[in-house]
């Protein structure tokens, strides 16, 4: 029997890392002058019980265990360069409209210019 190996990395291209790189090293300059808030922004998701979303059966057979829905929890969150931490609470699926409002609410919690991370 023949195994294949697929590789699925992108190769980095050096010249956008590099630039990126000094992107980011002169929004943290900006960050530590004052001159703007970054926001380090992320999603996380609690349930009490792991997702279900594949098993493997023969074929033929039933499932021996049902997958259990329960309210799962999600948290966004802004680490900020100030040292504040803001986040909210979902009792809900995040999609990009409640991302969207947390950036805006995010906004009017701070009075300089905000650059996400």
């Amino acid at each position: 029997m023949e195994t294949h190996s697929l590789q699925f990395k992108k190769k980095r291209d050096p010249e956008r890392f590099e630039q990126a790189r000094q992107d980011i090293a002169e929004l943290i300059k900006q960050a530590q002058a004052g001159e703007i808030e970054l926001a380090y922004v992320d999603e996380a998701g609690f349930a009490p019980q792991p997702p279900n979303r594949s098993a493997w059966t023969k074929s033929g057979e039933v499932h021996a265990i049902t997958a259990k829905r329960a309210l799962r929890l999600n948290v966004i969150s802004a680490m900020l360069s100030s040292g504040r931490l803001i986040l909210a609470k979902l009792w809900q699926s995040v999609n990009g409209l409640w991302f969207f409002g947390f950036l805006m609410a995010l906004i009017d919690r701070v009075s300089k210019p905000l650059v996400s991370a």
